[in-house]
């Protein structure tokens, strides 16, 4: 086993101290076999651990020199990290990084500290922030729209459209389409798609307040009593890849990745926030005709209904 200096030595103690538990274990200049050649590489520390029900093992680098660490070493990790079994590779260098060390670190997906970093760093989060994860992205869509009107009110003489129907009560109008799709992304319905991942579909009534009017292409206008419609979901899975960022005691894991329904695209970025022993998760969507929401995750509050999700 290579000697290590006193901060480096005290930075392993640090891990040690902090992952102490049942599952876990610290290994320094543990010998792991390349899974293709058999090959047995030396890795300075080890950290083998169970998250969410699933072994993971952590390789923690170290660099114990007076100059920043270069591309070059970060290279040469990435070489020896191609077939070993490990599922996080972490880079200590007392110096720090150079620039194009780091852009080649984040593009190979090594976590590169500095010294004084892992030093004051949560380790729990370094060993819990996943580097990938299910991702579930829900397109709701409103189907079988059914317009019931108040007693006594003429019926429509024609199958009417969503499309150039508005909403009005007092002085405030709303485009039918933008109030369904209110319906459809509001955090009720959220909640449901993730509480019930099985449910293709979702029958919902929505009362109107007394003195709402359907307005008409024509301009003519009816008084409308409720809506009942159909929300189908439309769900699309993927296995992503999180780059992961420790700052302190907080940990962020993110990604983003971009679906197309009919034309249309739907850029999402998926976070999830980790403070203490507290997790949250959150997604920003900007689609490609301008709508720009937020959601949290589910149990979480959103100021505004999200969409697409």
């Amino acid at each position: 086993m290579p000697k290590r200096t006193n901060d480096f030595q005290a930075l392993i103690d640090l891990v040690e101290r902090q992952l102490a538990a049942p599952g876990v274990r610290v290994v320094e200049s543990e010998m792991l076999a390349d899974r293709l050649t058999g090959e047995r590489r030396e890795v300075d520390v080890c950290i083998h651990a169970v998250v969410s029900g699933k072994k993971v093992t952590l390789a923690l680098e170290c660099r114990d020199h007076k100059r920043k660490a270069d591309q070059v070493w970060i290279d040469s990790l990435r070489g020896k990290y191609l077939n070993l079994p490990v599922d996080k590779v972490i880079a200590v260098a007392r110096a720090g990084f150079a620039k194009t060390a780091r852009a080649a670190a984040e593009k190979a997906g090594i976590q590169t500290l500095t010294l004084e970093e892992a030093t004051s760093a949560n380790w729990h989060l370094i060993a819990e922030l996943p580097d990938s994860a299910l991702v579930v992205a829900h397109f709701p869509v409103a189907e079988n729209v059914s317009l019931h009107l108040a007693k006594g009110q003429e019926p429509f003489t024609d199958t009417m459209m969503v499309a150039g129907v508005s909403l009005r009560l007092g002085d405030q109008s709303l485009p039918l389409g933008d109030v369904l799709h209110w319906y459809c992304t509001a955090s009720p319905v959220a909640q449901f798609t993730f509480d019930n991942d099985d449910v293709e579909r979702l029958p919902v009534t929505i009362a109107m307040p007394d003195g709402v009017e359907l307005v008409l292409p024509s301009g003519g206008y009816r008084v409308l009593e409720r809506i009942e419609l159909e929300i189908v979901f439309d769900r699309e899975r993927s296995n992503t890849k999180f780059d992961r960022k420790i700052y302190g005691e907080t940990g962020l894991s993110f990604a983003s990745k971009t679906y197309t329904r009919e034309g249309k695209k739907a850029h999402f970025v998926f976070t999830m926030l980790q403070h203490g022993d507290e997790t949250s998760a959150a997604v920003a969507v900007r689609t490609s005709d301008g709508r720009s929401d937020f959601v949290l995750s589910p149990g979480g509050k959103s100021s505004r209904p999200p969409s697409g999700v």
